[in-house]
Formats: structure tokens, sequence, C-alpha cells
């Protein structure tokens, strides 16, 4: 809700308001107002993404790859869109997302396989996503999707790999403890059969995978515990149930939603931490209002000051010896005893 109703009515009935204004200056206009609400709709796809960033107590890499494409894709379209009042101001922010997140060989993947193991999304959302951020750069969308599977698909063999070590050394202290029960050549034989277990395993544990990025997304819901959803299909997923426990926790930000954007870290310190709401304000306003003049105190060109003034001494010296009148030392008289 905009307060464009409440100064509307500040123009019809408060004389001082209208004459808060000059001339060259006017009370925000219709097309103003407009831009105000672009403005905010702008600034919300930010506060959205800040939002889940910064968040500290639930699992949140699935959703981040989400926001940064929405952000990219703003900031393109307003960029070059030349008619629009955003134009200057996203080409600045692209540069900036470009400088984070837009040389690609340098991206940390979890970020991707934080929305592949969202069965929301899976790797169709990323495919889909790229459509529009690499609509004119094929070949970069092309290598980075293969990057994407190369990687995720290393590290499930990973994973299963030291699945199926442990399992060999829980066979091996098994056999040990039945050590002299049946023939040596009768061990040979069980332990050549749990190899070919191992084999077969991990062709279907493989097929998991694929099968779990072919399988149809689930519905969508906005509020999605996706830990309780792979909790409960540990079962039929235990490898990716191992790889989502690990992933998940991972931290979008390491910075606070708190430290980025308050103003409280600045005023709130070890040596003044219990202040009044009132005093905080004052030092705010105070900081706010003191920065203007320490700016331009430091732009003030302090050798041509002191030039002007060493003239003006100069002259006043020249001409107070020039009038011929004694000094203050000469007009007082002498004290006789």
């Amino acid at each position: 809700m905009f307060p464009q109703g409440a100064f509307d009515k500040l123009e019809d009935e408060d004389i001082a308001y209208r004459e808060f204004f000059d001339d060259d200056d006017s009370p925000p206009s219709n097309f103003d107002w407009e831009n105000v609400r672009a403005f905010v709709k702008f600034l919300k796809y930010f506060y959205d993404a800040t939002k889940v960033f910064s968040v500290s107590t639930q699992a949140s890499l699935h959703t981040a790859f989400p926001h940064l494409a929405t952000i990219f894709i703003e900031l393109k379209k307003s960029a070059m869109n030349l008619n629009g009042c955003f134009a200057t101001v996203a080409k600045d922010m692209l540069q900036k997302y470009n400088k984070y997140w837009g040389n690609i060989s340098n991206m940390n993947q979890l970020i991707y396989f934080g929305v592949i193991l969202d069965p929301r999304f899976k790797l169709r959302y990323v495919e889909w996503c790229f459509e529009d951020m690499y609509e004119n750069e094929s070949d970069v969308k092309k290598k980075l999707l293969e990057s994407i599977n190369s990687n995720i698909s290393k590290m499930h063999d990973c994973y299963t790999s030291r699945n199926s070590a442990s399992s060999v050394v829980e066979v091996d202290s098994h056999v040990q403890t039945a050590a002299g029960a049946e023939t040596t050549s009768q061990l040979a034989r069980e332990n050549a059969f749990q190899n070919h277990l191992k084999v077969i395993d991990s062709v279907i544990v493989e097929t998991k995978l694929q099968g779990y990025l072919k399988a149809k997304n689930i519905e969508f819901v906005e509020k999605f515990d996706i830990l309780s959803w792979w909790k409960n299909k540990a079962g039929d997923y235990p490898i990716m149930f191992q790889m989502v426990r690990d992933i998940m926790p991972t931290p979008v930000s390491t910075v606070a939603f708190e430290s980025a954007f308050s103003n409280g870290g600045r005023v709130l310190e070890v040596y003044r931490s219990s202040l009044q709401p009132d005093m905080a304000e004052v030092l705010i306003c105070t900081q706010n209002w003191l920065r203007p003049s320490f700016y331009q105190f430091k732009a003030m060109e302090f050798d041509e000051e002191y030039e002007i003034c060493e003239d003006v001494l100069n002259g006043l010296v020249g001409s107070s010896a020039g009038s011929g009148q004694p000094s203050s030392s000469q007009s007082q008289p002498s004290c006789c005893v």
C-alpha cells in the first residue's frame, strides 16, 4: 500500500505542504508514483532473495538458484529497456551481479545440486532457467549442463563407493567371527558372491539417480520441507538421501541479514549496548547530518584558503605600519615612583 492518498490529501488541505515546494519543485505526480510502484516491485526480488540467503535455522540451498536466476533475468530486462526508469541502475547492478555470479567457471555447483535435489524442480528447472539466462549463448548453456550432470554423477559415485567400502568391512568382520566354521574354498566363493552383489548394487543405485531425474516432478508447494520429504524417501534413495543430508545444510551466505542492511551494528557496540530508542535515534540522525559536512570539509582547498588569509594579514600589517600611529606599548605613560 502506497501513501499516495495521504500526500494528495495534504496537497488539498495543508497550506504549509504546498508552500514547502518552490517554483522549481512540485509535489509527487501520478507519474512519480508509478515509478515508485515499479521501483518497489523491482527491489522486491532482492528483498526476497536476501531473506532466503541469510536464513540460518532451516535449509535454504535448494531455493537459492531460483532467486539468482530471477534476479539475473530481471536485471537483463531492465538494462536492455532503454525507455525504462531503471536502465542505468540495472546496468550497474548487473555489473555487481557478474562480479560474484557471472563467472560460471568459479560458480560453486552446490547451488545447482540443491535445486536438482528438490523434487519440485530437479534438473528440468535448471534447464528451463538457462533458456532465459543464456538464450544467446547456446555453447555456454550446453557446457554448463554437461558439467553439472557430470559432477553430480561423480558425487553420487563417490557416495556409492564409500557405502560399498563400509559394507565390505562389515562382511569381513562377520567372516572373521565365523572363522573355522566353513572351508576356505567356501569362504572364497561367498566373497566372490559379495563382490558380485556390490557390482549389481552399484548399477541399481546408478539407475536410482537417473530414475529420480527422469521421474515426474511433484506438485509445487510453497512451504515445502525438503528434509522431511527425503527422510521419508530414504528407503527408496539411500545414497541420494545421504547426499541431501550433507548438501542441504550448506549456508548460501555467511553474512547475516542484519549485518548487511541494519545500521544497529554501527550504533550499538561493546561499550555502548543499552541505549534508549530516543538516544539511538539521535545518534543515527547526527551521523547522517555530519556525514555531508565531513565530506565538504575534506573537499576544501586549504592551500588556497591559507594564501588568502596570509594576504589579508599582510595587508592589515602593512596598513597599520604606514599609518604612523604609535604602538600600544608606546602610548602607555611611564610610571614614576
